[in-house]
């Protein structure tokens, strides 16, 4: 039987840079994980958007007792005075 993929995040954060959305989130184990993918919504409820087209591919081998810091630049235009929500999604193999 396969083990469960697992991955431990440290700390995922997001911050406006100019009309920017700027995404940082840190891992601090990563089990075989292929990769990540991020989502935004309007609202806590909302629609969920996927942002990347393609998997964002972890940094670190399989089957890692460690982890990784990645960022992710949305393009979105952040409109002032408004709440986006982010949500990260494990890959499984």
């Amino acid at each position: 039987m396969a083990e469960p993929t697992s991955v431990r995040l440290k700390r995922f954060e997001a911050w406006s840079e100019g009309a920017t959305m700027h995404v940082q989130w840190e891992t601090s184990q990563e089990t075989d994980n292929p990769g990540l993918n991020l989502y935004r919504a309007g609202t806590r409820n909302g629609v969920r958007s996927r942002l990347n087209g393609g998997i964002i591919p972890t940094k670190v081998p399989p089957g890692s007792p460690f982890g990784a810091v990645y960022d992710w630049i949305d393009s979105y235009k952040v409109r002032p005075g408004h709440n986006h929500f982010c949500w990260l999604e494990d890959v499984d193999i």
